[in-house]
């Protein structure tokens, strides 16, 4: 039996990105990022050409880019 509560990928996408932009995060660079992959992942499961996948991809690179010197 599945007791997963269903989420709407767009509005869960739009509050981790909204946690990505705060400052200081409620979560941790690596909980955020664990997040979008986990979400990626369910997401490209359903759907490998989903229009969400590329803004996951963005908001990974952003999570994990050398910080500017």
């Amino acid at each position: 039996m599945d007791i997963t509560p269903k989420v709407d990928a767009q509005e869960y996408l739009d509050w981790i990105e909204a946690e990505v932009r705060r400052r200081p995060h409620l979560y941790s660079d690596d909980e955020l990022v664990d997040m979008l992959h986990d979400t990626r992942e369910q997401i490209s499961r359903a759907d490998p050409t989903h229009e969400l996948l590329g803004r996951i991809d963005f908001l990974c690179r952003e999570m994990t880019a050398a910080p500017a010197a």
